[in-house]
């Protein structure tokens, strides 16, 4: 269960990166201010907003269940201090 949910967050993270990262371009060719502009501007902000909370849930995560991202089990102990 936990690889899942930790599948599911680095998918939408990386493919909302993507649209992101398109939609960054699409204003460069559209006039400013134009329903392509700001279409494109709203697709990124949406894009932008669940690539962070993704990102920080992905964090959380990690923190909670360390052993999901390492493929095996890890102690406090092995986890670096610093």
């Amino acid at each position: 269960m936990a690889e899942t949910i930790h599948s599911v967050l680095r998918m939408l993270h990386i493919s909302l990166g993507f649209l992101g990262l398109a939609a960054f371009w699409v204003p460069v060719f559209a006039k400013k201010g134009g329903k392509t502009h700001v279409r494109a501007g709203k697709v990124f902000t949406a894009s932008a907003y669940v690539v962070a909370l993704t990102a920080l849930g992905s964090c959380c995560w990690a923190l909670a269940h360390p052993s999901s991202f390492t493929g095996r089990a890890v102690t406090w102990s092995e986890i670096p201090a610093d």
